[in-house]
């Protein structure tokens, strides 16, 4: 299997360079998110693909994405899979979200949620296969992690009120050991002494699978992260807390679905 990255940040690259290592994949080209510049670039290399690649399935890991989209336009393929990244929940509910690949239809889906497939869409629960993490660990109660966002890195809330939540947390907590989102800027901490900042070289399951104890506390706002750890790590299912953000913030109405689908399964963790 080939891979196209999309890079936002250095850890970005470093996590998905680290997982394309680990599992023997092929790299055949690298795109850093960079303004008008990230098309012309995007462009070439897709015309170096059809020369010397015969792409028979085409796996898309965000159906809204444009960069996503360009490669969908102007790539030769025979079949189109999506990996759900979480977006499904925003646009589940519309009838025209993808209708953009109408051509390719029916498509196979792959995403951890239950849903129901459709004529166009063929949704496949994902079950994580990959990962053999059912381990059993002491808890350690001085322990909290904070799963990471990049809302402020794509503006579904200013820093100031993202720095202002994780405060308003440590007063609760103490201390924080934060788990730093691929995309993240993890410059926007400044000197918060109080927050153990992490840039894994994997996924979030990797990291927790590698530790010798689990936290008392995992805490978040909306991120599909809970739902992995839920199922490979059922013992830390009770002490999974979510914050509905928007309880304190006004935030894009388009997460109302993702935010309402996992307070569900997830408890709410009140500030």
């Amino acid at each position: 299997m080939s891979f196209m990255l999309f890079i936002l940040t250095s850890n970005h690259e470093m996590q998905m360079q680290s997982i394309i290592k680990d599992r023997k994949l092929n790299l055949v080209g690298k795109i850093h998110m960079r303004f008008l510049f990230q098309y012309i670039d995007l462009f070439f290399k897709i015309l170096l693909l059809r020369i010397n690649c015969k792409i028979d399935t085409l796996i898309i890991g965000h159906s809204q994405n444009r960069l996503m989209k360009f490669c969908a336009i102007f790539l030769k393929f025979k079949k189109l899979i999506f990996v759900d990244d979480g977006e499904i929940l925003e646009i589940k509910n519309s009838k025209t979200a993808l209708n953009f690949y109408k051509k390719n239809f029916p498509i196979d889906f792959y995403t951890i949620f239950d849903l129901k497939p459709t004529k166009s869409i063929n949704f496949i629960k994902y079950e994580y296969e990959i990962f053999n993490c059912r381990l059993k660990k002491p808890l350690n109660n001085s322990i909290c992690i904070f799963i990471g966002s990049c809302y402020v890195e794509t503006n579904l809330i200013s820093k100031k009120n993202y720095i202002s939540l994780l405060k308003k947390i440590l007063e609760k907590e103490k201390k924080l050991i934060y788990i730093c989102h691929p995309r993240e800027d993890i410059e926007k901490f400044g000197d918060i002494s109080a927050i153990k900042v992490i840039k894994s070289q994997y996924g979030i399951e990797d990291y927790y699978n590698s530790l010798d104890y689990f936290p008392s506390k995992t805490i978040g706002i909306y991120s599909t992260a809970y739902f992995s750890l839920k199922k490979h790590f059922p013992q830390i299912s009770d002490s999974l807390f979510m914050i509905d953000l928007r309880k304190y913030y006004k935030i894009s109405s388009k997460l109302n679905n993702e935010y309402d689908y996992a307070l569900n399964y997830i408890k709410e963790y009140v500030i």
